[in-house]
């Protein structure tokens, strides 16, 4: 399980670098949020990639807790966060393969698959 929990928690700190940026003006608008903005994001779309980056972070930490990388948090609280978040990944999987960003869709559908699963295979998988 270190292995996948290193790996996911990789694209998780990927993720939080894409998100930051968006926040802080990055001209990437074509590859988030539907992909309609060229550009830098607007205002409430950066506020939206700033608030993104609990969840990424919280996912990073669960992903390291899983793959015996760090002791806290409890393994309990690492499952269930791990959980919701493969959920949350399966909804973000669904809405970046109907978006009509093609560069969003090639960026996010990967992703997210690979975010989801690992998530979920973490959150089944041994803990301690």
């Amino acid at each position: 399980m270190a292995a996948l929990g290193g790996a996911v928690a990789a694209l998780f700190a990927a993720l939080g670098v894409f998100q930051t940026a968006l926040a802080l003006g990055a001209p990437w608008g074509r590859l988030a949020w539907g992909g309609t903005h060229e550009g830098a994001l607007p205002r409430r779309l950066r506020v939206a990639s700033a608030a993104a980056l609990l969840p990424v972070v919280a996912g990073l930490v669960a992903a390291l807790r899983a793959g015996g990388w760090l002791a806290w948090p409890g393994a309990g609280v690492a499952a269930a966060t791990l959980y919701a978040l493969a959920a949350l990944f399966g909804l973000s999987f669904v809405g970046n393969a109907l978006s009509q960003s093609r560069a969003e869709r090639r960026m996010g559908v990967p992703l997210t698959l690979a975010l989801g699963v690992g998530c979920l295979a973490l959150a089944i998988g041994p803990t301690e």
